[in-house]
């Protein structure tokens, strides 16, 4: 079953009681770590749309992955997150993926729900962990240079922090 941490920074807490870090073991069809957020899309700025994130692990890594998001929540607070969006997980991380890539949850497969609040939609982004070169790339040539089917040819375990970089 999942754990619920609540450890997230006490000033984030204390104004936000409800927004909470989801950590989903792996599971018998669901074989890696993945780590969800709750209620960040109370505390986002958008005109349109709210997030609420989400990352997948092959590995138990709750210290970084939590700092990861956690950064991304109070930087959601002031800057609207989007599709496209590279965020370096820190100087403190030691794997070959070092940045997250806002995108599309295509690892999740078609038919992702649509949930409406207040005449916005929640903007379910996951967070794909990227190497520096890959950044750079993205950066060069723009998020729609990101092929799926490229990770797929390549067979990259994109929930492998420390798979080798396309």
């Amino acid at each position: 079953s999942e754990q619920i941490l609540p450890d997230l920074p006490n000033d984030l807490l204390k104004d936000f009681p409800d927004l909470k870090i989801l950590v989903f073991p792996p599971t018998r069809t669901q074989p890696v770590w993945i780590y969800a957020t709750v209620g960040m899309f109370d505390i986002a700025v958008g005109e349109n749309t709210l997030p609420e994130i989400h990352l997948f692990s092959s590995e138990q890594n709750n210290e970084i992955l939590i700092s990861a998001l956690s950064r991304l929540m109070e930087y959601s607070m002031e800057t609207h997150l989007d599709f496209g969006q590279i965020f370096s997980c820190g100087k403190d991380v030691h794997t070959t993926c070092k940045h997250l890539l806002a995108t599309f949850p295509f690892a999740d497969g078609e038919g992702f729900p649509e949930l409406w609040i207040d005449d916005k939609e929640i903007q379910f982004i996951w967070l794909l962990p990227v190497s520096d070169s890959e950044s750079d790339y993205l950066k060069e040539h723009g998020y729609e240079s990101l092929d799926e089917k490229l990770f797929e040819r390549e067979d990259i375990n994109f929930f492998d922090w420390n798979r080798p970089s396309i």
